[in-house]
């Protein structure tokens, strides 16, 4: 159940596994003999900009004759100000990963597979408008990759010859 302000709406996924550890990437052939080192990066990050700022201003109009026709004295000014502040934070992870294609092996790649599955189902979600008497339910066509809850980590790399 996820709450948004004063409005509750509840979304979730209905499918079934398509393929289990599907294979993400694959390396260029590489002969025998050769020391391989992969490295995958991920980062996340935020910014926040906050602009804060006020703007004063008036006008003073004096008459010093009857009727309004004489010597009038006008001024006017203006003042603004501003304040802009931007916090920004990168979070990055780093992993290495070493592999050696054996001697007399004529040419061999490696594949990274995801210890997660790609599922075919939908997205359901039942909105309940705000003046609490209908709602509906959708549901959107959806393939997802989801994770394996048992994996910490998001690749496999498994060495193989072709």
């Amino acid at each position: 159940m996820l709450e948004k302000q004063t409005r509750k709406l509840t979304c979730g996924f209905v499918g079934k596994i398509d393929k289990k550890y599907p294979v993400l990437l694959t390396t260029d052939r590489a002969p025998g003999g050769t020391h391989l080192t992969y490295v995958t990066e991920a980062s996340i990050g935020t910014e926040e900009k906050e602009v804060k700022g006020w703007k004063a201003g008036g006008k003073l109009t004096i008459n010093a004759s009857p009727d309004n026709k004489g010597i009038a004295l006008e001024g006017g000014g203006e003042y603004n100000q501003s304040t802009e502040t931007t916090k920004k934070w990168t979070n990055m992870a780093q992993q290495r990963r070493d592999f050696a294609v054996p001697e007399g092996m004529a040419g061999g790649t490696f594949q990274a597979h995801a210890n997660a599955g790609w599922y075919t189902g939908y997205l359901v979600q039942k909105i309940d408008n705000t003046d609490g008497k209908s709602e509906k339910t959708v549901a959107i066509p959806a393939r997802v990759l989801i994770q394996a809850p048992t994996d910490d980590v998001p690749l496999t790399w498994v060495g193989r010859q072709v």
